[in-house]
C-alpha cells in the first residue's frame, strides 16, 4: 500500500523528521518512521500530514489545527482548556477493506487520523481530525 500522505514532526530545536514512502526509521530499519517521532515526543512542537497539494498540522504546544497556513477550530470541550496539562499526539490510520465472495480484495481506503489528548487532573479531552 502507497501511503497517500506523508508526516513531518517538527520539534522544539528546529529539526524536522520527514516520512518516505520507505516509511523507514533512521535509528532503527526494522522499524517505521513514525519511531523516530516516538524517540523525541516530549519536545515535538507540529505534526503535519501532507500529500504533495494540501498540508494537515496541529501544534502539540497549544493545540491549534492547520490546514495550509490556515488556522481552523474544532469545537473545543472547554475553551480556554486548563492550564497545567500537556498535548499529548494522536496519530493512526484507519484501513477499511472489502472483499468479494472469493475472500478477494475489491478495495483498501485509508483514512488518516491525528490530533491531540489533554490531561490535567486526571480529566482528558481529545480532539482530531481525519483526512482521506
Amino acid at each position: 500500500m502507497e501511503l497517500k500522505y506523508l508526516f513531518s514532526a517538527h520539534f522544539k530545536d528546529g529539526s524536522v523528521i520527514r516520512q518516505t514512502l520507505e516509511d523507514v526509521s533512521n535509528v532503527d530499519p526494522k522499524k517505521s518512521a513514525f519511531f523516530d517521532v516516538l524517540q523525541r515526543i516530549d519536545d515535538l512542537v507540529w505534526f503535519s500530514l501532507e500529500n504533495g497539494l494540501t498540508r494537515y498540522s496541529v501544534n502539540l504546544e497549544d493545540g491549534r489545527f492547520a490546514v495550509e497556513s490556515l488556522p481552523i477550530e474544532a469545537q473545543p470541550s472547554e475553551q480556554p482548556m486548563p492550564e497545567g496539562g500537556k498535548y499529548k499526539l494522536i496519530y493512526w490510520r484507519d484501513h477499511k477493506h472489502v472483499f468479494n465472495q472469493e475472500w478477494a480484495e475489491k478495495s483498501h481506503e485509508v483514512a488518516y487520523r491525528f490530533g491531540w489528548e489533554y490531561t490535567v487532573d486526571g480529566k482528558s479531552w481529545t480532539q482530531t481530525m481525519v483526512v482521506r
